[in-house]
């Protein structure tokens, strides 16, 4: 997704924080809902800025993220 719409609007990177952000959401509305997250976030970092930080991500995905998150623990894995 990040690739189809940085065609776009410009070549953009998830730094490693905004990547963990995606990975801790659960993604109740799967598929579509992180394709149009990365279709805000992208357009929001404008062309100038080719970095997409945690603090771009929408509200509620930092909310949702961090609520289920246990202090401490990380799980590796992929997006389900």
């Amino acid at each position: 997704f990040l690739n189809r719409t940085a065609d776009q609007h410009g070549k953009k990177i998830l730094t490693k924080r905004a990547l963990e952000k995606l990975y801790d959401y659960p993604w109740p509305g799967n598929v579509r809902e992180l394709q149009n997250e990365i279709e805000r976030v992208v357009v929001l970092a404008g062309a100038a800025e080719n970095k997409i930080t945690a603090e771009m991500l929408s509200p509620k995905l930092l909310e949702l993220a961090d609520k289920g998150k246990v202090q401490g623990a990380r799980l590796h894995g992929k997006l389900k």
